[in-house]
């Protein structure tokens, strides 16, 4: 046997990917992220005029729909595209803590956390290497494929 073995991955590697696979590969991020940031955006008073029950219930339906088909490679074009086709329905000016708020998350969690932090420790990525992930993001609905 060869002293030279891949390391396994540790507690937090694992527990990384697995957040890495709900929050951000495909459909489950579109499916978890509606509801997470209304149940974040709640207790800090963000979250827009109305029931929250009827949020979530309608973030769930949306879940559901986007469970049903498998989004493209390469297609975030078309989901940026959809997400300023509705602006006029969703009406952002009423509630713009709640956007940035969850733009801000999405950012963080994949540009930062899983772009620069857990690349540094996984594959000793430099530091920097958000400087170049977020262009990955920007165009592949899955930025490790690009990477």
């Amino acid at each position: 046997m060869s002293s030279d073995r891949a390391r396994g991955a540790g507690t937090f590697e694992v527990w990384a990917a697995r957040a890495w696979n709900v929050f951000n590969e495909g459909r489950p991020f579109s499916i978890v992220f509606p509801a997470m940031v209304l149940l974040c955006a709640a207790p800090l008073g963000l979250a827009p005029e109305g029931s929250l029950g009827l949020a979530l219930l309608g973030s769930l339906a949306l879940a559901v729909v986007l469970s049903r088909f498998s989004f493209p490679l390469r297609g975030r074009g078309l989901l940026w595209l959809a997400a300023a086709a509705s602006v006029p329905l969703l009406e952002p000016w009423r509630v713009p803590g709640l956007l940035l708020g969850a733009f801000a998350g999405y950012v963080f969690f994949t540009v930062f956390f899983w772009g620069s932090l857990y690349y540094h420790l996984r594959t000793g990525a430099p530091w920097t290497n958000f400087r170049r992930f977020w262009r990955l993001v920007a165009t592949n609905s899955d930025p490790t494929s690009g990477n």
